[in-house]
Parts: C-alpha cells; sequence; structure tokens
C-alpha cells in the first residue's frame, strides 16, 4: 500500500496537470468566443447601416430616374405642341419662337389665336 501511493500520487499529479491545461484552454476559448460575439454584434450593425444606405440611395436613384422619365415625357408633349402651334400658325416646324417675327410685326391673320376661336374642335376634350 505504501508503495502504491506515491504511483497514485504521480497518477493524480499528471490527472491535475491536465485538467488544469483544459481549463485554462476553456477560459482561452470563452474569451474568444466573446470577442468573437461582440466583433459578430458590430459587424452585424454596421451591415444594417450600409443596408439602410443602400436602400436610401436606391430609392432616390429610382426618383431621379422616374424624374428624369418624367421629363422625357414632358418634353415630347411640348415639342407635339410646339409642331402643332406651328402648323396652324403656318411656320415651318421647328422655327425657334425667338427667330419668328414678332407679334406686332405681323398682320392679324398671322397671330396666334386659341383653336377654339378658329373654329377647331379639339379631339382631346
Amino acid at each position: 500500500l505504501r508503495s502504491a501511493a506515491p504511483m497514485a500520487e504521480a497518477v493524480v499529479d499528471t490527472l491535475n496537470a491536465d485538467m488544469g491545461r483544459v481549463w485554462h484552454n476553456e477560459q482561452v476559448v470563452e474569451g474568444q468566443m466573446r470577442t468573437l460575439t461582440a466583433q459578430t454584434s458590430r459587424m452585424s450593425e454596421q451591415t444594417r447601416a450600409w443596408l439602410r444606405m443602400y436602400t436610401e440611395f436606391h430609392d432616390a436613384l429610382k426618383a431621379l430616374g422616374d424624374v428624369e422619365n418624367w421629363t422625357h415625357v414632358i418634353e415630347q408633349d411640348m415639342l407635339i405642341v410646339a409642331a402643332t402651334v406651328d402648323a396652324v400658325q403656318g411656320r415651318p416646324a421647328g422655327v425657334p419662337l425667338e427667330s419668328a417675327p414678332a407679334t406686332e410685326d405681323m398682320d392679324d391673320d398671322q397671330v396666334y389665336t386659341p383653336l377654339r376661336e378658329q373654329g377647331v374642335s379639339s379631339r382631346w376634350r
């Protein structure tokens, strides 16, 4: 029994040393896990902020595209109106108004009058 005691002590010391290393490694892993959790949380917040900024930017681009499309439609409508006025006035299409004779230099039959005063019905009514 006396000879088994030193051997048992050696086994216990070896097991205690191994358990000490395991406990130390567990503490290191838990610290790394807390660090990783904090970094993941910060990254998640950063990603949400980037997503919010992207969404706002995307919405602004869509609105800009809507405005650009609207201006294109208005421009086309105004070209049609200008061509119609030119045709009614007998002016060649595309002549800028600045180069057209001033109203006071025109005869009464050359001055623009609304279509309804000219007896022309509009299909838009």
